[in-house]
């Protein structure tokens, strides 16, 4: 059900960043704003080692990008996930990070740098010390980005009649860099042949500045000179990630059952503000107008979550899979909007926005799969209970929000693979399964978010999720 790539085999990892590496992977595609999409289909869930990173768009391209090549093992692409695994979204990443089982003390460096316009840097060092009972890993990695992308539009404005009122041509110049480190460590302790202990520490951090320049050039229905304006926007942003993980595997002897567990703690914070300034003056260069606003876009997501998963061997290649599991996710956004009036920046209270958001999902599975000669075939059975609440904190110009919502829904998968001939090299698959796509904290997030003076963004609270019918022949 999945389809495996080893990332050391790939030319040119050890110096790229994992976005960089999943843009380079057959199948998966990375657009320009880093959004990820699995043979052609967005909404891509990404796991790294088995759990889920709960973020999207910008925050997960920016956290991948601090992620060294260097630090990955393998990559599980599954076009049409199992059971045993979350239902949201199209399709799976999961980013397994490297450890080895090697005896004795072993570890590799990597070190990268790539120059085009601008600069680029990814750097790790991997350290495995594996003793008796006793086996350590860890990671120390630093990593440099750095982007540049200019962009061009035109908007045309016209009345009732259709007829031509003006035109405004806008030119954008975004220049991104960032710089920042990971320390991991792990153990795992094996308290006896068929019972093994283990924790895994991380710790990231990283710094990101950005420049927007912006000119827009109106015209009028005759397409003379009207006004221009010109802007930019400064953001300096300090982006930390502290997890947590303990687990635990125990084998009931040699009968080929075992029972895993897992309890995970993540917190991710941002600290940053961006200043804003406009300024249009009129066609013969004299001073029409101009502002200046500061964003404070502070902002925290803990997530916790806990599983219990029991595998059990049957006769004749079969297993029976089943488990059980948890999570919470609190986000608490608060965009906080100053004004410039004289030498001093006063609040906003109408375009500032305090959005805090939860999500609590329990889940059970079972999975059922059978080998045989030539015909294999798999089915599973997912339910998901989904309780959401959104509030939007109210100040003395805006009342405060709120919102909430319960569903439950049952997601089946089937999978069926036949070996064409005696040799294996010829194998048809067929798989049919049903998923959801659940809006993101951002999309439902009403707070309007400006990126120039004509372009915002805006979230609906209202939004519900869409569920997908998936079927695959391969």
């Amino acid at each position: 059900d999945r389809t495996i790539v080893n990332v050391d085999a790939m030319i040119g990892s050890a110096g790229s960043n994992t976005l960089e590496l999943l843009g380079k992977t057959p199948g998966v595609s990375v657009d320009i704003n880093g959004e990820i999409s699995l043979n052609g289909k967005a909404g891509v869930l990404i796991l790294i080692d088995g759990r889920p990173t709960h973020m999207s768009g910008s925050d997960l391209a920016a956290y991948l990008k601090s992620l060294p090549g260097g630090s990955l093992d393998k990559l599980e692409l599954m076009t049409n996930p199992p059971a045993k695994y979350e239902a949201a979204g199209t399709s799976i990443i999961n980013i397994r990070l490297k450890r080895t089982k090697m005896q004795g003390v072993t570890g590799n460096v990597a070190l990268g740098y790539d120059q085009g316009r601008l600069g680029r840097s990814n750097d790790v060092i991997n350290l495995n010390v594996n003793h008796k009972k006793v086996n350590l890993f860890s990671t120390l990695s630093y990593s440099q980005d750095s982007q540049l992308t200019d962009s061009q539009s035109e908007r045309r404005l016209y009345d009732s009649s259709a007829s031509l009122l003006s035109s405004i041509r806008l030119t954008n110049r975004n220049r991104t860099g960032s710089h920042g480190g990971m320390v991991r460590l792990g153990m795992v302790y094996a308290v006896s042949p068929i019972t093994s202990l283990g924790f895994v520490l991380n710790g990231q951090c990283s710094r990101r500045s950005e420049r927007l320049d912006y000119v827009s050039l109106r015209t009028d229905k005759r397409y003379g000179n009207d006004s221009v304006g010109t802007g930019t926007t400064d953001g300096d942003f300090l982006w930390t990630n502290k997890s947590a993980n303990l687990n635990g595997q125990h084998k009931f002897g040699n009968t080929g059952r075992e029972i895993t567990a897992d309890l995970n703690y993540v917190q991710y914070v941002t600290q940053g503000e961006q200043v804003l300034s406009t300024r249009v003056d009129d066609a013969d260069g004299t001073f029409g107008s101009g502002q200046r606003f500061m964003y404070k876009l502070p902002s925290a997501i803990a997530i916790y979550t806990a599983r219990i998963d029991y595998g059990h061997t049957l006769p004749g290649k079969g297993k029976l899979e089943a488990g059980v599991r948890t999570s919470r996710v609190s986000n608490d956004n608060n965009s906080q909007y100053f004004r410039n009036e004289g030498a001093n920046y006063v609040p906003d209270y109408g375009q500032s926005n305090h959005f805090l958001y939860g999500e609590t999902i329990h889940a059970a599975y079972t999975n059922l799969r059978k080998e045989g000669k030539r015909l294999a075939v798999q089915g599973g059975l997912r339910l998901e209970n989904t309780q959401l609440d959104g509030r939007q904190l109210g100040n003395p110009e805006q009342a405060e929000t709120s919102f909430s919502r319960t569903y439950t829904n049952l997601f089946p998968s089937v999978f069926m693979s036949y070996k064409l001939d005696t040799a294996r090299r010829n194998t048809l698959t067929a798989s049919v399964s049903r998923r959801i796509s659940r809006p993101n904290y951002q999309l439902l997030n009403p707070f309007l978010a400006y990126r120039d003076q004509y372009s915002f963004t805006t979230g609906n609270p209202y939004l519900k999720p869409q569920y997908i019918n998936q079927f695959e022949l391969k």
